[in-house]
């Protein structure tokens, strides 16, 4: 998911017309299906390559309920829902979602 992440953000600083990247967004939206068993890392790299090609997730209320789930009463967020302590980094990941779905 990384390196999928990686290359549409190339394509988006060289300007390559990324409406005729089907494969990569259909591989995407296949990856969406599982939103339920990812890391906020994972989420971050999925709904920021879908930005990325031009599209939003078609899951927000679960990509919100999911990033909700990581944070932690004494503030930040954490990589998973459940026995996680938070971090800068995932806490940077959880906002760019946020931001991202229109949720901040």
């Amino acid at each position: 998911m990384a390196s999928t992440f990686y290359a549409t953000e190339i394509y988006k600083l060289l300007g390559v017309d990324v409406g005729k990247l089907n494969a990569t967004r259909d591989y995407l939206r296949m990856m969406e299906e599982n939103i339920e068993a990812q890391f906020i890392e994972d989420l971050y790299w999925l709904v920021l390559s879908l930005a990325n090609l031009g599209v939003k997730t078609n899951m927000p209320d679960k990509v919100m309920t999911f990033v909700m789930m990581c944070q932690r009463l004494g503030g930040g967020f954490s990589r998973a829902p459940v026995m996680a302590i938070p971090t800068l980094e995932d806490t940077f990941y959880a906002l760019s979602i946020l931001r991202e779905i229109g949720a901040l």
